[in-house]
């Protein structure tokens, strides 16, 4: 799973966003810390390809991981996606 995680995180990293949803998307459950970080990643990847709803569902999963980094990430990621919904009041109150 750590291998698929990294991997994954690799080819997003890179813009390869259809192999990265493919491994991030397959991580086994049960790693709590490896959840959140793939379903960071994959918001942030559904955002650059304009996809701000499934970047939204994304992040809300991610701000509910263990790691606090990786929360505030989500918080400012789920804050764009807001925006490029229209929902601008929404996003100023996370940028806040």
């Amino acid at each position: 799973a750590d291998a698929r995680l990294r991997a994954g995180l690799l080819f997003a990293e890179i813009g390869k966003a259809e192999r990265a949803r493919a491994l991030l998307g397959e991580l086994p459950a049960g790693d709590p810390a490896s959840e959140q970080q793939a379903q960071l990643a994959l918001g942030e990847v559904a955002l650059k390809e304009k996809r701000a709803a499934d970047a939204e569902r994304h992040f809300q999963t991610a701000i509910a991981g263990p790691d606090a980094s990786a929360r505030d990430r989500a918080r400012l990621g789920l804050a764009d996606a807001l925006a490029a919904q229209g929902r601008r009041e929404e996003a100023a109150k996370l940028y806040a």
